[in-house]
């Protein structure tokens, strides 16, 4: 058998800025000289793909080799969390954050602007 062609192609997941997912496909194809090994041109070939998939995604992170994994930033509130709740002064408002409170001290204070800012106590 003779080799005169070998091609190899990559997916990769990543996630978008809506922190959905999309796949990137690279796809690359090769003429094999007289005396090259095919391993190591497909090898290479796998090399080349995942330099130009960095270079065209550097928000990516790639950790040892593995999967790429998508840098976040995560905005930290200005204020903590207690002082937002108190400072709601609509039903709406204080609504907003009912997936949000996690511990007793938020629920407590939750609850009471809850209270104090319901339809029924105006």
């Amino acid at each position: 058998m003779e080799l005169k062609k070998i091609s190899r192609s990559k997916s990769f997941e990543m996630v978008n800025g809506y922190g959905l997912k999309q796949w990137d496909k690279y796809g690359i194809e090769a003429d094999l000289g007289e005396n090259e090994d095919p391993k190591d041109c497909y090898k290479q070939l796998g090399q080349l793909i995942d330099e130009t998939h960095r270079e065209n995604n550097p928000e990516i992170s790639f950790v040892a080799g593995n999967a790429p994994v998508p840098i976040i930033h995560v905005d930290k509130p200005e204020k903590p969390l207690i002082e937002e709740l108190e400072a709601c002064t609509t039903y709406a408002d204080i609504q907003s954050f009912r997936f949000t409170v996690k511990n007793d001290a938020e629920k407590a204070v939750y609850e009471r602007k809850l209270e104090e800012l319901s339809p029924k106590n105006t």
